[in-house]
């Protein structure tokens, strides 16, 4: 994951630099989020039918493909804006087999009683991985001899690194395949099994917006630093790095209450703090200041998605994870399409406008959904899980 993070880093700044419009930025993002949202329920269901150790060790080889690629093209200095977006795509679609395969090995690994507490780990392990990738990626393009291309060079290497570590880790037996049955079928009957609940249902709905509406500010950040802080787009992956150490320190505060009756009202505040966030992020005057409101971008995203993940996987059926995880997959392919038009909106109406916009959608979102989770019936299996808390 180190090497993703800097990816996202890289990335926006190589296409900003390239093109100097924000619209870059998110259209190649728009590459993997296509290949997300078409191929991710896919990966779900093929998730939920065979090894996910092979599909990560597959994924992971070819996102290395990717890595190498990019920075063969920028060390030759023949990289084109097309070309990101060709390999964005690529990478997407490992990404689509990656993701609901690994959320679903933590949750086979693990005893059932501690599920909920384990994808709270992997998201603490995720947040803390946001903090040193950014920086070691803003590090690294900033170095005379080094800079993007050499960037690129240590993501593959970062993952090849993991590859090995991998092979060492437990396979596992999926849970999820009946015999005969297709995979769009599979797809199929995810799609019912979430319908049947409700609670877990809108959940996914809130995770869905948030990541969507939330993260995709994101697109602007650069432009922001450019041309209204008076600063340097390179300094986005400082700031990325600072996102990351507010969602660590508050996935390690509310990580032990995943399985609480408190969890919906501490991730709601935490959402309702990232809407609060961002639209202060585009109201900030100075690079000094920008500093707060983004690190507590990242302490609500952090809180609200630490333990939305958490109760989805105490709430949701094994047999069915790899799926559920999959339309996961789709939030963020979702955040990384809606990337261009916010991109859009930056550069005809100004960064600063475009960050307000977005946070004021996240708050809109925060008050429907909350109220209407509220309202829902809570499934056996949560209540089971709630007489395990581990802190």
């Amino acid at each position: 994951m180190t090497s993703f993070f800097m990816y996202v880093v890289i990335q926006s700044i190589v296409a900003f630099e390239l093109t100097g419009q924000n619209s870059s930025v998110g259209l190649v993002m728009i590459g993997q989020g296509l290949a997300m949202t078409f191929l991710g329920p896919i990966g779900g269901a093929v998730a939920d039918r065979v090894s996910k150790k092979y599909i990560n060790l597959i994924s992971q080889s070819i996102m290395t493909y990717v890595f190498l690629a990019n920075g063969t093209l920028l060390l030759l200095d023949v990289l084109q804006l097309w070309h990101l977006i060709v390999n964005s795509f690529v990478l997407g679609v490992a990404s689509s087999f990656m993701m609901p395969a690994r959320q679903g090995w933590v949750v086979e690994i693990v005893p059932t009683q501690l599920r909920g507490n384990a994808i709270a780990l992997s998201q603490v392990a995720l947040n803390a991985t946001r903090i040193w990738a950014p920086a070691i990626g803003g590090l690294m393009i900033s170095a005379a001899y080094f800079g993007a291309a050499g960037a690129y060079y240590a993501m593959a290497a970062f993952n090849i690194i993991g590859v090995i570590i991998m092979l060492v880790l437990p396979n596992t037996k999926a849970m999820g395949h009946k015999e005969g049955e297709s995979i769009l079928a599979g797809v199929k009957s995810g799609i019912v099994y979430l319908r049947q609940e409700p609670r877990l249902g809108w959940m996914m709905v809130f995770f869905f917006l948030m990541i969507m509406i939330g993260m995709s500010s994101v697109t602007a950040l650069p432009g922001l630093l450019e041309n209204e802080l008076s600063s340097s787009a390179r300094e986005f992956g400082i700031l990325q790095a600072i996102t990351a150490v507010g969602g660590l320190a508050a996935s390690l505060a509310v990580a032990g209450y995943a399985a609480s009756k408190q969890a919906l009202n501490i991730y709601s505040t935490g959402a309702a703090l990232m809407g609060i966030a961002i639209i202060c992020t585009g109201l900030s005057p100075s690079y000094a200041i920008v500093i707060i409101p983004v690190l507590l971008t990242g302490v609500g995203m952090g809180m609200f998605q630490t333990l939305n993940s958490a109760i989805i996987a105490i709430d949701c059926d094994p047999k069915f994870f790899g799926r559920v995880s999959s339309l996961i997959g789709i939030s963020f392919a979702a955040f990384m399409l809606i990337g261009w038009p916010v991109g859009y909106l930056a550069d005809r109406a100004g960064e600063r406008m475009a960050f307000v916009v977005m946070g004021s959608l996240v708050l809109i979102v925060v008050a429907i959904l909350t109220r209407i989770i509220s309202r829902t019936t809570t499934p056996t299996r949560m209540s089971v899980a709630a007489d395990v808390h581990v802190s």
